[in-house]
C-alpha cells in the first residue's frame, strides 16, 4: 500500500495517509481487506519491521493439517 502512488505515511500518529478517496477505493477493489485500514493507527509499525523485516508469505512450504500430524 505504501509503495502505491497516492498513499503516504504519517509518523506522528503512525497512520497510512491517502491523497484522494478515489485512490483508496481503487486500491480496495484490488485488496478488499484494506477497507479496515483507513484512519487506523499502527503504533507498533517499527517493531513489526524489526520482527518481520522483508519476510512475506509466498505459499511455498505450506503444510496442511495432515502434514503436521504425520
Amino acid at each position: 500500500m505504501l509503495k502505491t502512488s497516492g498513499f503516504g505515511w504519517d509518523d506522528e500518529p503512525k497512520m497510512v495517509l491517502v491523497d484522494r478517496e478515489d485512490v483508496l477505493q481503487a486500491y480496495i477493489k484490488k485488496e478488499p481487506d484494506a477497507m479496515n485500514m483507513r484512519d487506523k493507527s499502527f503504533p507498533y509499525y517499527e517493531d513489526w519491521l524489526v520482527l518481520f523485516g522483508k519476510d512475506r508469505a509466498t505459499r511455498e512450504l505450506v503444510e496442511g493439517v495432515m502434514d503436521i500430524i504425520w
